[in-house]
């Protein structure tokens, strides 16, 4: 299978060994719903060899299939300047490096001060009218990597690559203490607290996370560590070096504020995601912070 996305068309040419038998069979490969498979005959958005299709149909070698990805979905944020680090950009993804101190999303389409709003305002500046989604979330106080979808279409795809660990996501922590071990990994099932809506707790019945962790340096008062997601649950890397009893420096939820530093120690280093044209994966990097530079000297 070969394919290409030019200006807002997906162009797909099947091969002989493609495992598709029907074009429902291949929108399975983005995680289409049964009504967004409806709604993409119904408004005529797909071509297969020049005729238009209105329902489901089979799939033949050398066979040319066009979907339309173009949207009626705008620009759903109030945009707001700031100075946006981007780190990659293409048709359908944009990466970029989250400063500290600064929310994600929200609590309404009409708020402001988060990074939708910058991302909004960095849209709007390339002639772009696309809505804002990132295909996860960061920590206010944790900088790096977000993953932001410009193509609505995809958005399914990477929900799926998020839920079965195919984005993989790697972090730069500085925990207290000199750390016991110089790489291991941490099993623990986190679950929500009941008495605090903003932490997460270690129980038994909550959902298993795994955090992959490499010291890269240590001593008596901090230990730098290097973690590796296998699974994404919400306040994995603080509630594993918490399980390690060396919790990240200053994570005055789960720890204690450090004269070391005034946020949170935990960067969002490193992201590989799945390409949605050319399924292969790809690996983009934030640079080290400026107040975490000094722990790694």
């Amino acid at each position: 299978m070969k394919q290409k996305l030019i200006r807002n068309t997906l162009q797909i040419q099947f091969e002989q060994n493609d495992p598709y038998d029907t074009v429902y069979d291949y929108l399975d490969l983005y995680n289409q719903s049964r009504k967004n498979k409806y709604l993409l005959c119904i408004n005529r958005k797909m071509t297969l060899n020049g005729i238009t299709l209105t329902q489901d149909a089979p799939i033949k070698p050398n066979d040319k299939l066009m979907i339309d990805l173009s949207t009626d979905e705008k620009c759903d944020f109030n945009p707001e300047y700031f100075n946006l680090h981007v780190l990659y950009e293409d048709d359908c993804v944009l990466i970029v490096d989250k400063p500290s101190r600064m929310i994600v999303y929200p609590e309404s389409k009409n708020g402001s001060n988060t990074l939708y709003n910058g991302v909004s305002y960095y849209y709007q500046c390339n002639n772009l009218d696309i809505p804002v989604r990132a295909v996860h979330r960061l920590d206010k106080n944790t900088t790096g990597c977000i993953l932001f979808c410009k193509i609505p279409f995809f958005l399914p795809f990477f929900d799926q690559c998020l839920n079965e660990n195919r984005i993989k996501r790697t972090y730069l922590a500085v925990v207290e203490g000199n750390i016991r071990s110089l790489k291991g990994a941490v099993r623990i099932k986190i679950a929500r607290d009941r008495h605090d809506a903003r932490k997460m707790r270690i129980a038994e019945e909550g959902k298993e996370a795994v955090t992959r962790y490499e010291t890269l340096k240590r001593n008596k008062k901090y230990s730098v560590v290097q973690c590796t997601l296998e699974s994404g649950r919400t306040h994995q890397v603080r509630l594993s070096m918490l399980h390690l009893k060396n919790p990240i420096l200053s994570d005055e939820l789960y720890g204690n504020t450090s004269p070391l530093i005034n946020r949170c120690a935990l960067h969002a280093a490193e992201i590989t995601y799945v390409d949605p044209i050319t399924l292969l994966s790809s690996t983009i990097k934030a640079p080290i912070p400026n107040d975490m530079k000094k722990f790694f000297k």
